[in-house]
């Protein structure tokens, strides 16, 4: 079984793709395992840059993906519904 903390990221903007490089300097300790996000060509250019499997709605991503963290990069307005839903997908 791989120890590495499974990671999925909701927004493939410019900060989740930050947050997607960090994850990768990292390897070694975390594996970016999926994203989300609701603009489809943000979504594949993450999974084609970093590998995960790619989303366009977060809940989908989450049910499937099950990671054991996240990182919300989504506009500040739409943190507190994501964390609600990563939340109630324990």
């Amino acid at each position: 079984m791989d120890p590495r903390t499974r990671i999925a990221i909701i927004g493939c903007g410019g900060i989740g793709h930050t947050h997607a490089r960090a994850y990768a300097a990292n390897s070694d300790v975390c594996q970016l395992v999926a994203c989300a996000d609701v603009a489809p060509q943000a979504a594949d250019s993450m999974e084609r840059e970093f590998g995960c499997a790619a989303y366009q709605n977060a809940a989908v991503m989450l049910d499937a993906a099950r990671p054991d963290a996240i990182s919300i990069c989504t506009p500040p307005s739409s943190h507190l519904p994501m964390t609600q839903l990563a939340a109630e997908r324990g």
